[in-house]
């Protein structure tokens, strides 16, 4: 078995990398040549690569976090050998590539084939994987409106989900096989010697059972207004009421991190302050409001408007509606479907003009026809035809997306959002807008090692969730490793020349 090594029963905790050659993406700025470094779950240095190099880290990086300042020697190396860093040289997978923190995505039904409302751990771990081969390390589990029976069912499953998982796990779901398999695969990878580019592709499948981490329940539904349902069943939504509510948080185990409602129904803006008691960001969505219904519920705390643009009134210069509200009130933080289907890219530009760079949050809406061919599917009890990229009811209505995040943020930046912006809506913003910035959406130290690689097209080359290599995406076993003069020899992602792990 090729996972085998005394390496690899190494506690995780331990395990440290250092990543170079990428531009990386910082809140506010990029770093042309940088570098970053992580040990155990955290990341303890960033910055320029030169000045790593020649030991002028704390002038040229961000240097901190949970690693004790001795612990790294001036040239960078760790002061034991069972700290050293793995030392991965991203230039290996060609020019430009680009590390940004784990992508949060606040609002996801499915993917590949399974859907939070299906009720199962095995969809939740579905889901899970998928997102990590799109980017996305953090996501909440969305779910549709349907009968409180349904709900609960739903519910308990994602409560059961944080149960099962260890609290030091990559994810919910590493307790059921992905930590073990993410963990291992550097060290296939440098067993294999002449055959490393296999032993990638293999290690890479392996390293995808581990899973984007599950941060609670985006309910989205039932306290919807039924003129501005969408693809949610009319006949699933209710008025609000906070004993429903409390029913639903119970069986969720009292992770429902964020909620959709229209504040314009009978009880709504009364039922607001308790959900904020109650450390719930509300939201505003698939509502028929008018502005200063939506201005009223953000003065009763309302914090984050679903899906702009989307299930809500058109802007009118004479009634501006919850679109209105939503692009001029400073408090409120909106979520963009960046998919050219719900939203017309030049209204990307506007949404960055108005919000500005903190309050815009990019999300997928994805269900789970994500990733699977054109097709028929289910959601919310309805079929979905998807088709080109667009996934429709029979009316036509529109139905979620197939949207993946690094799809989403390659149109963002295709439409002229700079790149740092169209990240920090992809990262920094959702993290904030659960009160998680402190331990995610930004590479910084300190906080948790979630590291993603882009190439030049926002293709997924690695993902690292909590310091674990993840995700590998290596089918150019060949393509990677460039053949290297007449011997034939090729060059590895990780340093130095076909020994794919170093030890500084």
């Amino acid at each position: 078995m090729i996972f085998q090594s005394q390496e690899a029963e190494m506690s995780m905790a331990e395990m440290s990398w250092e990543i170079r050659g990428v531009q990386v993406v910082l809140p506010d700025r990029l770093i042309p040549n940088g570098i970053i470094r992580t040990r155990g779950e955290r990341i303890v240095f960033v910055g320029e690569a030169d000045g790593a190099e020649d030991g002028a880290a704390a002038e040229n990086g961000v240097s901190g976090g949970d690693l004790p300042e001795e612990a790294w020697s001036a040239d960078g190396a760790s002061s034991s050998a069972e700290e050293r860093p793995r030392v991965i040289d991203a230039r290996a997978l060609g020019p430009d590539l680009v590390a940004i923190p784990g992508m949060i995505d606040l609002h996801v039904h499915g993917a590949d084939g399974a859907d939070v409302m299906d009720g199962t751990p095995e969809a939740l771990r579905m889901i899970a994987r998928a997102l990590l081969r799109e980017g996305t390390t953090a996501f909440c589990a969305t779910t549709m409106s349907a009968s409180e029976e349904r709900l609960v069912r739903a519910l308990r499953n994602v409560a059961a989900s944080f149960d099962a998982a260890p609290a030091s796990a990559a994810s919910a779901f590493s307790s059921q096989g992905g930590a073990q398999a993410d963990g291992r695969a550097p060290e296939a990878i440098e067993q294999a010697g002449d055959r490393a580019p296999e032993a990638i592709e293999q290690a890479g499948d392996r390293a995808a059972e581990a899973g984007a981490a599950l941060l609670g329940v985006h309910l989205e539904g039932p306290f919807l207004h039924p003129a501005r349902a969408g693809a949610h069943p009319v006949e699933a939504l209710r008025a609000p009421a906070l004993a429903a509510f409390r029913r639903l948080n119970e069986a969720a185990g009292g992770r429902i991190r964020l909620i959709t409602m229209a504040p314009e129904l009978p009880g709504a803006l009364e039922l607001i302050p308790e959900l904020v008691r109650e450390g719930v960001v509300v939201s505003v969505g698939h509502t028929d409001a008018d502005y200063e219904t939506v201005v009223a519920a953000a003065d009763r705390g309302a914090r984050h408007i679903t899906h702009v643009f989307n299930a809500m009134r058109p802007l009118h210069h004479r009634a501006p509606g919850a679109l209105g509200a939503a692009l001029v009130d400073d408090r409120l933080t909106v979520e963009l479907i960046a998919d050219g289907v719900h939203v017309h890219p030049a209204l990307f530009r506007l949404v960055f003009r108005a919000k500005g760079t903190e309050r815009v949050v990019l999300i997928t809406d994805g269900i789970r026809a994500k990733g699977r061919p054109d097709g028929v599917y289910e959601l919310g009890g309805r079929e979905v035809t998807v088709r080109c990229g667009r996934a429709t009811l029979a009316d036509g209505t529109l139905a979620g997306s197939v949207l993946r995040m690094n799809e989403a943020l390659k149109h963002l930046v295709d439409a002229g959002i700079p790149l740092v912006e169209a990240v920090r809506a992809a990262t920094l913003n959702p993290a904030r807008a659960l009160g998680l910035d402190g331990e995610r959406g930004a590479l910084l130290p300190g906080r948790l090692a979630d590291v993603v690689l882009l190439d030049a097209s926002f293709a997924v080359r690695m993902v690292w969730v909590r310091g674990r290599l993840a995700h590998i995406r290596e089918e150019e076993a060949g393509k990677e490793a460039e053949k290297d003069g007449a011997a034939g020899k090729r060059r590895s992602l990780f340093v130095p020349l076909r020994s794919p792990l170093t030890e500084r």
